[in-house]
């Protein structure tokens, strides 16, 4: 079974572009890179040849050879398959295996650019410095890979219908109460699964958490694993007790001395930059000012989301009783409706380029204010404040909106779908409210385009 995923449509763009480049696939592991690779080839193109340099590592020393047209060749007699402009697709998996074999991507681009050729890889950041070399800037196109989105996970539990409505509710006619319960209720299920594809496909074919469970733990395992490649930059050890933390504190402004005990601060720091360099770990910088383009307060705590959810979910060792609950805020606590915004919005903006998330803070003596994420839209940053529940106060968005130009704010929680005009007295701003629920935070652009 293939889950189809968002990036189908980003690959069949790639296929017809004009001058189009060699495109990289960037991602963590178990993202769904490959499959989403092979089943690209095999429904577009009358042929797919497929490079595994993990599995295969006697096909490196085809990448020593000075031109791109002796791969080719080679690679027809190996794999005994025509290579036609076109008509078959190169997929060359698991390069970081094999460090020469990015830098040959630019030749592909300049010698043969009718050839379609796509790679895929993790950890790349770590494999180019350590051999001392960069990736073909100018040559290649990029694409970020990450986990199911709560749609693609619509999609791949056969929920197509609700996925369509979700995708189509306006302001005006919103969701009916039937409609509003049946998406909670699948929400909650994303939640727990998490979007790693091999979980999610294991819970759709079985019904069961504990099967899906099962897979994360392995995930994560082979993450722990892939650590002794980091062993010669950092400390091993310090590298598991930080990626073990994290996903306790999500959502929250770390600390480093608080989050890694006795690892000193530089240490931790560095682990925390392969983490993030992994795709791990994704920070959450506050803003230095309102204001394109958006930089980082640097003096100021990072906030941290995990890769997953759903690993999220089995690091803290959800049980089942939580998982039985009706109360969805013990779902949603510790910052976990942050984290799950957070990764609706990496889906939403990311792409082509590294993802980046900020969120602002105001700090006077005695009124701290603090909105959860900005969002580009237009020309403008919007204000979005993550509430667990329905989420009545709204103290640091009228904050914000006191000194800040911005013409809507949005507030996602556990609520309908609404627009409302708030007057405050104190402090005295009037301003359109935009309520979106959580299980539409994809649609957080065609919204705002009804009413911007």
């Amino acid at each position: 079974m293939y889950i189809h995923r968002n990036s189908d449509l980003v690959l069949k763009e790639w296929k017809v572009r004009k001058g189009r480049k060699p495109l990289i696939l960037r991602g963590a592991r178990q993202t769904g890179k490959s499959r989403l690779v092979e089943e690209f080839g095999k429904t577009e193109y009358d042929h797919l040849v497929v490079v595994n340099l993990e599995k295969e590592p006697r096909l490196k020393a085809l990448f020593d050879r000075a031109e791109p047209a002796e791969i080719v060749r080679e690679l027809e007699i190996i794999k005994n398959t025509p290579i036609q402009e076109g008509k078959t697709l190169i997929f060359i998996d698991e390069i970081q295996e094999y460090p020469p074999a990015i830098a040959k991507l630019r030749f592909f681009y300049e010698d043969l650019p009718g050839h379609h050729v796509i790679a895929a890889g993790s950890l790349l950041e770590f494999v180019l410095e350590r051999e001392q070399l960069s990736f073909p800037v100018g040559r290649v196109d990029f694409h970020y890979v990450f986990p199911l989105s709560f749609i693609e996970f619509l999609h791949g539990g056969g929920h197509d219908r609700l996925a369509e409505a979700l995708q189509h509710a306006t302001i005006h006619q919103g969701l009916s109460t039937v409609i509003h319960d049946e998406a909670r209720k699948i929400l909650k299920e994303y939640l727990l699964v998490g979007g790693m594809p091999e979980a999610a496909l294991r819970f759709f074919e079985t019904g069961h958490y504990r099967a899906s469970e099962l897979v994360k733990e392995s995930i994560l395992e082979t993450y722990r694993d892939d650590f002794k490649k980091y062993s010669k930059r950092v400390n091993i050890d310090n590298l598991d007790a930080i990626f073990r933390e994290v996903p306790r504190c999500v959502g929250e402004r770390i600390n480093l001395s608080r989050l890694c005990g006795a690892i000193r601060g530089r240490d931790a720091s560095i682990a925390l930059k392969l983490l993030q360099r992994a795709m791990l770990l994704l920070r959450v910088d506050r803003v230095q000012s309102v204001s394109f383009p958006l930089r980082p307060f640097k003096k100021t705590q990072p906030k941290l989301l995990f890769l997953d959810l759903g690993l999220v979910q089995n690091a803290n060792r959800i049980s089942t009783e939580i998982i039985e609950s009706a109360n969805y805020s013990v779902i949603y606590k510790g910052g976990f409706a942050e984290q799950f915004v957070g990764q609706e919005l990496i889906a939403l903006l990311s792409g082509h380029r590294h993802p980046e998330l900020f969120y602002w803070q105001r700090e006077n003596r005695g009124a701290t204010a603090e909105v959860d994420y900005l969002l580009p839209y237009r020309s403008y940053l919007l204000p979005v404040e993550v509430k667990a529940g329905r989420g009545k106060t709204l103290f640091s968005l009228h904050q914000f909106m006191v000194g800040h130009q911005a013409p809507i704010a949005i507030r996602i929680y556990d609520g309908p779908l609404q627009l409302d005009a708030l007057h405050i007295l104190s402090p005295k701003i009037t301003y359109r409210l935009l309520s979106v629920p959580l299980y539409m935070v994809s649609s957080l652009f065609r919204l705002l385009a009804n009413v911007l």
